[in-house]
């Protein structure tokens, strides 16, 4: 699977998984704080309450790209910095 799916594209693919420009991935518990976001980029898009972990952190990259997962949801988050 790997040769035919990841190999060929190798030298092209960004795999970095280095605090800058890999993906922070966090898992939510039920005692995490629910944070209401809310998104200026995108307007149109409702509010969305999430529970984010103390000390979460996304990545140093210019991206600041962070995951959380809580139970079967998933949020993620573009320039999420704090």
């Amino acid at each position: 699977m790997l040769s035919t799916s990841i190999l060929p594209y190798q030298s092209r693919a960004n795999l970095d998984n280095s605090a800058a420009w890999g993906i922070s991935v966090v898992t939510a518990s039920a005692t995490d704080k629910v944070y209401t976001l809310i998104n200026p980029t995108w307007g149109s898009q409702a509010p969305v309450s999430f529970r984010i972990p103390v000390g979460a952190q996304p990545s140093t990259g210019s991206d600041h790209h962070l995951v959380v997962i809580d139970g079967s949801q998933e949020l993620d988050l573009w320039d999420g910095w704090n």
